[in-house]
């Protein structure tokens, strides 16, 4: 791996560890959630069919698993650079204004991201004594998984902005490196 750029900040071994330990349990909640909402809409569309009945709120906890599942994906994604980026321009430009360019990108993006998680945290807030029609839920919960999504995506992007993180056009890839 190419050495990182003068005066660059390399990721602290204690965060970078921490980030590891919180990207995995996200992994975790989002692959539970995609398979309750498989389950639940399998189970649906049999009961429907085979039997002529239904699950009650399975339309809603679907919903309710998908709108989890995809806020919580959005930082692992982020993180991992999965993100559509169109490179058209950054491509042609030499590497040191690549990487400033990345980082003001990333520190632009931890803003839009917190200003998501305030409202949707204040949303949450708001919504939290209403209850889902067909479950005893507070509706409260689909905003939650906005906040909880956007205010770990300000972390990464944050991350991202200040620390030696590999960028796809700099000849390095893969997860940041922890310094000792």
């Amino acid at each position: 791996m190419p050495p990182a750029a003068k005066g660059s900040l390399k990721l602290p071994a204690w965060l970078a560890a921490t980030l590891t330990v919180l990207d995995r349990t996200m992994q975790l909640a989002v692959i539970a959630a995609m398979a309750a909402m498989v389950i639940l809409v399998a189970a649906q569309v049999l009961l429907r069919y085979a039997f002529a009945t239904s699950i009650m709120a399975a339309d809603e906890l679907a919903r309710l698993c998908f709108v989890w599942a995809v806020f919580l994906a959005i930082p692992l994604a982020l993180a991992a650079r999965r993100h559509v980026v169109v490179q058209l321009v950054t491509g042609w430009l030499p590497r040191r204004i690549r990487s400033m360019l990345a980082r003001i990108v990333c520190a632009l993006t931890a803003a839009v991201f917190a200003v998501a998680a305030w409202h949707s945290a204040r949303v949450t807030l708001a919504n939290w004594d209403e209850t889902l029609p067909t479950i005893d839920l507070s509706a409260g919960t689909f905003f939650l998984a906005v906040a909880i999504g956007c205010g770990y995506a300000v972390v990464h992007a944050a991350v991202m902005a200040i620390f030696d993180v590999p960028t796809p056009h700099d000849g390095r890839s893969g997860t940041p490196e922890a310094s000792p």
